[in-house]
């Protein structure tokens, strides 16, 4: 397969990114329409909920990887570390 090279050198990173992903999820979709398409069981066939993990997981690793930055994480104060763990015990009744 020859690879095809549709970044131009007018691209910003984040454009290029965008278009790979872009891209790459078109290729991802054609790949699930021809697995459910010729899948060979008839008696359990693909359904497009069998891929949402593989969406989610792909999703995960475009997004960190082509520069989208993880969710921010909640603040603790001014150098604080985080806790170690949190506190879920109920407070005692009066």
């Amino acid at each position: 397969m020859i690879a095809q090279s549709f970044y131009g050198a007018d691209m910003t990173d984040k454009e290029r990114y965008d278009a790979f992903a872009s891209a790459f999820m078109q290729h991802f979709d054609g790949l699930i329409h021809w697995a459910m398409v010729n899948w060979p069981n008839e008696k359990f066939p693909l359904m497009e909920s069998d891929f949402v993990q593989s969406r989610r997981e792909i999703s995960q690793i475009l997004g960190p990887k082509l520069g989208d930055p993880e969710p921010p994480r909640p603040s603790h104060g001014r150098g604080e570390k985080e806790p170690s763990y949190l506190d879920v015990a109920p407070a005692p009744w009066p």
